[in-house]
């Protein structure tokens, strides 16, 4: 997520780019292309007189507001398959050691690979 700059209302660290109306970058996760051409759009309506400061401010609120909804939402999304794979891992790995031996003891570690209590 973007620092804000002591004093000069810039938020995140593509935003001085998007004020001067620069092209999208290509490095940008979808979420900050978004903020990043909504932000650039913004800054050239206020530059042409077609919002006011307070109005642009508003809208600037409510864009990096969204942004960083869409990062959480994407970093929860990032957390969950990471867990689902290690899920998947663990499971692979009692099945295999059940199939080699089938005891008692790999039995109940299959279970708690299913449970995900591994």
């Amino acid at each position: 997520m973007g620092e804000c700059s002591a004093g000069t209302g810039v938020v995140l660290e593509f935003e001085q780019d998007a004020m001067r109306g620069d092209a999208l970058p290509d490095e940008l996760a979808f979420y900050d292309q978004a903020a990043y051409t909504s932000l650039r759009n913004l800054y050239w309506l206020h530059r042409r007189n077609g919002i006011t400061r307070e109005a642009a401010a508003k809208e600037k609120l409510l864009i990096i507001r969204e942004r960083e909804q869409m990062c959480r939402k994407e970093e929860s999304r990032k957390k969950q398959a990471l867990h689902t794979a290690e899920m998947w891992k663990s499971i692979e790995a009692a099945c295999i050691a059940y199939q080699k031996e089938r005891t008692m003891e790999h039995a109940d570690q299959l279970v708690r690979a299913v449970e995900g209590k591994l």
